[in-house]
């Protein structure tokens, strides 16, 4: 987190979290401790199915996956980094909680319809510096 803020810039936020694992089942618990003006906490628990083979992936799926640049600003100035990782391995997964207010906290609308969720054991990533591309 404190290297995501300073180096990047990008507003993450200090977290007291748990994951606990039953099975297929992970449940994930969140509460904002630092910085932020309003509380925000979370409770989400998926349930994990099979993983997704490489011919299931639709379109969306890569699109909210492969990420392979970063964005931020630095003041006035836009600045990219590059993201290198392997093709996250994603799995199906299913929604059986969730509970928090995490969205209102950023002062977005609340969403609607099913979410659409996946799960992924990770995948290693690399991200360059940045280098400023000009005023924001």
């Amino acid at each position: 987190m404190l290297v995501a803020r300073s180096t990047y810039a990008l507003p993450y936020m200090w977290s007291q979290m748990t994951v606990d694992r039953d099975g297929a089942a992970i449940r994930y618990r969140s509460r904002r401790r630092w910085p932020g003006p309003r509380p925000a906490s979370s409770e989400v628990t998926v349930e994990v199915g099979a993983r997704l083979a490489a011919g299931e992936l639709r379109q969306l799926d890569h699109h909210l996956t492969a990420r392979w640049q970063l964005y931020t600003t630095l003041g006035p100035v836009l600045a990219r980094a590059t993201v290198d990782h392997e093709p996250w391995p994603l799995h199906r997964a299913v929604v059986r909680e969730l509970r928090g207010n995490l969205v209102a906290a950023a002062g977005l609308p609340a969403p609607e319809g099913e979410p659409v969720v996946h799960w992924s054991p990770g995948a290693r990533t690399r991200i360059s510096g940045l280098r400023p591309l000009g005023r924001a």
